[in-house]
């Protein structure tokens, strides 16, 4: 036992002596290290001396510049700086060129507007048009009234056009409605082609290049009621109800000047004589309201039923 206690108190002492040296360490200061990035430097805003406004090309190039013409001329005397309309050849182009320093306001379809908004997630929303009366409009599957075409499910075996992918009426709320019933078109239709523009894509339809269509129920009616062409078309399915187009600010438009263009686009409707005289275009806009993002919460839904 004695033998025993003589070789733990060796180990012991040697424990307590490391332990009391521990304590006599001076403990240096710890240097305070912060978790917040390096400021970033000052944004650097747009502040054009000249304004540039693009549409999403839904029409033909003639048909939106009747249409934005008057449109660019008001903001040019509401904001004090030169506003110029610049045509765009696709959809494609239009969120890119939002999405650049090339454009500082535009109008997009709501299809563009989702995708735009999750690519540059600090594109400005500043209204939503109303036209025909209302905020929204619907999808129309269009075919000629002597095609002896019913319904969708007819139309398997025929020539098929699209608007364009980027295309809320023209292309998203028809497939999802096609896929709904069951319809995959690349099998379903002979072909499917797209017409780059709701103008063309009626057109094509009345020309017979394709047995029905995919068009908005407001380019229905432009054509019904300027041209006695418009009278040989029928609508053969309709999609959903679609909030009208986006009118945005790109995201590095200064703030301020942002904020003033909302403020006269939220002002301009065909209430008075000034207003009719700047929105006389062929779209038939009445006006504009305040949109928050969720106004678009369909459109977002409708893609997911596509499985994006």
């Amino acid at each position: 036992m004695r033998q025993r206690v003589h070789l733990i108190f060796p180990v012991l002492m040697a424990t307590l002596s490391w332990v009391g040296c521990q304590s006599e360490v001076k403990v240096q200061p710890e240097v305070a290290l912060s978790n917040k990035p390096d400021p970033e430097p000052k944004a650097e805003w747009l502040d054009p001396e000249k304004i540039v406004f693009a549409s999403t090309p839904h029409l033909g190039a003639g048909l939106l510049t009747d249409e934005f013409e008057p449109f660019v001329a008001y903001l040019t005397e509401q904001l004090g700086r030169p506003t110029e309309y610049r045509t765009v050849e696709s959809y494609e182009k239009m969120v890119q060129l939002i999405e650049s320093k090339e454009v500082h306001l535009g109008m997009l379809s709501p299809l563009s507007y989702v995708r735009a908004k999750k690519s540059q997630p600090g594109l400005r929303l500043l209204a939503s048009q109303v036209a025909n009366g209302a905020t929204t409009y619907s999808a129309y599957t269009i075919a000629r009234a002597d095609a002896g075409i019913p319904d969708l499910k007819a139309l398997k075996g025929k020539r098929f056009a699209f608007v364009d992918k980027l295309s809320t009426s023209g292309y998203l709320y028809p497939m999802a409605e096609l896929k709904g019933l069951g319809i995959e078109p690349e099998s379903f239709f002979s072909e499917v082609v797209y017409a780059g523009d709701h103008e063309k894509l009626i057109e094509w339809v009345l020309e017979g290049k394709v047995d029905a269509g995919a068009t908005s129920s407001s380019a229905f009616n432009i054509m019904k009621t300027q041209s006695d062409e418009g009278q040989k078309l029928a609508i053969i399915g309709k999609s959903g109800r679609i909030p009208y187009d986006a009118v945005v600010a790109n995201a590095r438009l200064a703030p301020e000047l942002a904020g003033q263009a909302q403020e006269a686009i939220l002002r301009l409707n065909t209430q008075d004589a000034a207003g009719r005289e700047v929105l006389r275009g062929p779209t038939n806009i009445n006006g504009f309201v305040p949109a928050q993002d969720n106004l678009y919460i369909d459109v977002r839904r409708a893609l997911t039923l596509l499985g994006e």
